[in-house]
This record gives structure tokens, sequence and C-alpha cells, in this order.
């Protein structure tokens, strides 16, 4: 058993996963970090928006149809985000491309209005 830092050790528990990586060609460490990888994207990206930005965790709605409805718009706000937040980059790419700079006032505007500033 391993813990999170991928060592052995104590009050450790098993896990499984399932993949379609051909074992023989990875080493347990290069998997490990796969596994690891995935996880952080998901926590660090869809999850910590729903919970930090949408306060998903401190919702206390009992009704199942109002929990599910206000899951739906979660999801919708979030694949805006991701919608939005995708155009942006590839438009800054595109300008990159046609060897256009991105001034820094640019830059801190967007930042500053996808911070919410």
């Amino acid at each position: 058993m391993m813990d999170k830092t991928g060592t052995p050790g104590e009050g450790t528990r098993p896990a499984s996963w399932q993949s379609s990586l051909a074992l023989d060609h990875y080493d347990d460490g290069a998997v490990l970090a796969a596994i690891r990888g995935h996880w952080s994207a998901i926590e660090n990206g869809t999850h910590d928006r729903r919970d930090v930005s949408l306060g998903e965790d401190t919702n206390r709605t009992a009704g199942r149809k109002a929990a599910a409805a206000l899951a739906s718009l979660r999801n919708l706000a979030n694949g805006i985000y991701e919608l939005e937040f995708r155009q942006a980059v590839q438009q800054g790419l595109d300008e990159l491309d046609r060897g256009e700079g991105i001034p820094i006032e640019k830059v801190k505007a967007v930042i500053a209005e996808w911070a919410g500033k």
C-alpha cells in the first residue's frame, strides 16, 4: 500500500484503477504520475470551480429536485466558463501566430475580468 507520496506506509488504503495503458510499456512511477496528474487536474479544475466559485460544498438544499436543478445550473455555468476560457486562449494564440503582440494592459484587463474585479 502507498500513501499520497507513493511511499509505502501504515494506514494507507489499497486502490485500483482501470486504464487502457499498456503497462508493459510504462514503469510504476509513470503510471502513478499519470493517475496523480489526472486527479490533480480534476481537483484543481472543475471541482475547484464548483466548490470555491459556485459554493457547491456549502449548499444545503434539501429537496432532491431543487438540488438536481442547482447541479444542472452549476454544470451549465462550468461549461460556459470552459468555452469562454478556451476561446480566449485560442484568440491569444491566433494573435501570436499572426505576429501580433498582446499588450500587457489587455492581459491585465482579461485577468481582472475573469477574477471579477
